[in-house]
């Protein structure tokens, strides 16, 4: 919850100084800032966009001493919304992916042995000597 917290007071500061998300530069921070908070949000059970409902309670507290979030507060809330929006969609779509990829895998694979077939080596690195590799069919995944 405090990388929520912290992460929407940060998004309503960067958007009220005019950052918009995007892939470059001030943009970028802005969106990996953002998306961070959204990924949080998830793991709290949070399905539906929160994000832009921060900018609100970041203006109710700060409007005070940085009037400019109150006279922007329907272009932050916009902004943020959007991108969360765009998120959203983009981690839906990732997830059915990765649903479908293991029914696939799962429907494919019965009773085969994936160790087998695992193209990492399992011997350790020069350097990695105090870490081996481990294959793709352990528990740490790929």
């Amino acid at each position: 919850m405090r990388v929520v917290a912290d992460h929407g007071r940060t998004a309503t500061f960067l958007i009220a100084d005019g950052v918009t998300p995007s892939n470059e530069w001030r943009g970028y921070v802005l969106r990996r800032i953002m998306r961070r908070a959204m990924r949080h949000g998830r793991m709290l059970g949070l399905t539906e966009p929160f994000l832009w409902k921060t900018v609100g309670w970041v203006g109710d507290v700060m409007g005070g001493a940085y009037p400019e979030i109150l006279a922007q507060r329907a272009r932050i809330e916009d902004t943020v919304r959007t991108e969360e929006e765009r998120f959203a969609e983009t981690l839906d779509s990732g997830m059915r992916r990765i649903e479908d990829y293991l029914a696939a895998r799962a429907r494919d694979g019965a009773g085969r042995s994936t160790a087998a077939s695992c193209s990492r080596s399992t011997t350790p690195t020069a350097s990695r000597a105090t870490s081996p590799r481990t294959c793709c069919a352990s528990a740490a995944g790929c």
